[in-house]
């Protein structure tokens, strides 16, 4: 072969880290999907069927993300770990001893001959709740589908914190089909067009282009002539593919902007009532994702979806409907939202106070005001519990939300020094799923006038902490709320 031509090919058909040094491409950061929880009657291998089913959903992430698989988990966990012990209060420092940056968790609740499939999202990082949401099914059998419409708002958050190229359908070609050795008897001038072509192809020009370039050369005789149609075909399959893709995103584009124009005036009116605006919101969010334009007029909207819900069936002796209760006390990450948008004023933040503190993001946001709270709870489109509603979900006939044992510290985050990330205490947990009813802050009942109840982490064990107390406390870093809402009509 002549010199000329060789030394021109070796430089085009080396790999890449022999003809060129290239950046190493930045780490993949890890997501975790922790197996989902269930009562006892749902058997494990349906389960780990379900898990299963979440992480096949997030292989539509974009590649800059890597979903771990079961056995990535349990590879990574340090010795003596159980992923079925992680039941809710260690999702985040499980999933960091994972090294990922995102663990999602959750699990399947009865409802009667029904079921509720939740999901969360926390970074791991700070701990925040980024999302959460929930899906009906009505009956086992439709957990499955329960799964993947509830993975699809978290899916979009993803995306839109990580908005790299999503993943190619198997069947779109590649970006650059392998390109063999000429045969050492072919001319030096197909040698050279060959060469030539193949550096114009490995350049930044369109698929329809490079068709093109390699279309001059398919009237050649013999092996290039050969070779130049194969990767011409290959390139009009790219250029077509990649039509495709586009005549798609416009498509799109042209239904969100129709379902936009739709929806703002539902959103604008103040007859629509708050708990509809904010799943019209929703559903336009998990339809179209985040990175657009009207993300931001969406966002106050959006609120309720950053709590987690627990549905507390009503009491018609006492007159109380059913409703929803977050599981856990909101949390600083999740106030910090509302005051970024200015719809929120920022907590006290003397000695005590969990606001200034970055490494307790996940705790519980204290040192707020009544009006706080208040203000805080119409933004999300809820409201705080009245009196009823609390002592409902925090047992009912029993005189704890755990049953009829008295506080401990395995039960409650009480007589300590300061607060916890939510459900620390597993033990305490209502029937209903919801956390920390008792102890580690005291919680604003929604009034007037202003009352709490439930006893922050100063309490003493044998203190009355389920009955109402009036006005605020001296000390308010031991006090917080949660949230309360009707329950959700069904969007058709």
């Amino acid at each position: 072969m002549p010199r000329l031509a060789a030394l021109l090919l070796l430089a085009l058909l080396a790999p890449p880290s022999l003809a060129q040094p290239n950046p190493a491409p930045p780490a993949r950061q890890r997501v975790a999907a922790l197996t989902l929880s269930g009562p006892p009657t749902l058997p494990d291998a349906t389960r780990r069927y379900l898990t299963d089913v979440l992480r096949a959903r997030l292989s539509v992430l974009p590649p800059t993300l890597l979903v771990l698989t079961q056995e990535n988990l349990l590879a990574l966990l340090p010795p003596g770990a159980d992923l079925a012990a992680c039941l809710g209060a260690c999702e985040v420092e499980t999933g960091r001893n994972l090294g990922a940056s995102y663990v999602l968790s959750g699990g399947a609740a009865r409802l009667g001959v029904a079921w509720r499939l939740s999901l969360r999202l926390h970074e791991t990082i700070s701990g925040a709740l980024l999302g959460a949401s929930t899906a009906e099914a009505g009956s086992e059998t439709g957990l499955e589908a329960a799964v993947i419409e509830a993975a699809r708002p978290l899916i979009q958050i993803l995306r839109a914190r990580h908005p790299g190229p999503l993943p190619l359908p198997a069947s779109a070609p590649a970006a650059s089909p392998a390109a063999p050795s000429p045969p050492e008897a072919l001319p030096l001038a197909d040698q050279l067009s060959y060469a030539e072509a193949l550096a114009f192809e490995r350049g930044a020009a369109s698929p329809q282009d490079k068709a093109a370039r390699w279309g001059r050369l398919k009237a050649r005789p013999g092996w290039l002539g050969a070779e130049a149609r194969a990767r011409q075909r290959h390139w009009r399959r790219a250029a077509r593919q990649a039509a495709r893709q586009a005549s798609e995103a416009r498509a799109e584009a042209a239904r969100m902007a129709e379902d936009w124009a739709r929806l703002q005036p539902l959103l604008a009116d103040p007859a629509t009532p708050p708990i509809r605006r904010q799943q019209l919101a929703a559903r336009f969010v998990a339809t179209y994702g985040e990175a657009h334009p009207h993300f931001g007029a969406l966002s106050p909207h959006l609120a309720g979806a950053l709590i987690d819900w627990a549905l507390i069936p009503g009491d018609p002796t006492r007159g109380i409907a059913a409703f929803e209760l977050s599981r856990a006390e909101v949390s600083v990450a999740v106030y910090r939202r509302c005051v970024d948008l200015g719809h929120c004023t920022p907590p006290g933040d003397w000695p005590g106070c969990n606001w200034a503190a970055p490494e307790r993001a996940d705790h519980p946001v204290n040192c707020v005001s009544w009006s706080q709270a208040r203000r805080f709870a119409a933004w999300m489109g809820a409201r705080l519990p009245t009196a009823a509603e609390w002592r409902l979900a925090a047992g009912g006939v029993a005189p704890w939300p755990w049953g009829h044992a008295p506080p401990d510290l395995h039960r409650a985050v009480l007589a300590a020094e300061g607060t916890t990330p939510p459900c620390a205490r597993p033990a305490g947990t209502s029937v209903h799923g919801v956390c920390d009813l008792i102890g580690n802050v005291e919680e604003w009942l929604q009034g007037p006038p202003p009352s709490r109840v439930g006893g922050g982490f100063r309490a003493a064990l044998d203190a009355d902490l389920t009955t109402p107390r009036p006005g605020a406390p001296l000390d308010s870093a031991a006090l917080g709320f949660r949230l309360c809402r009707p329950l959700a009509e069904e969007i058709p």
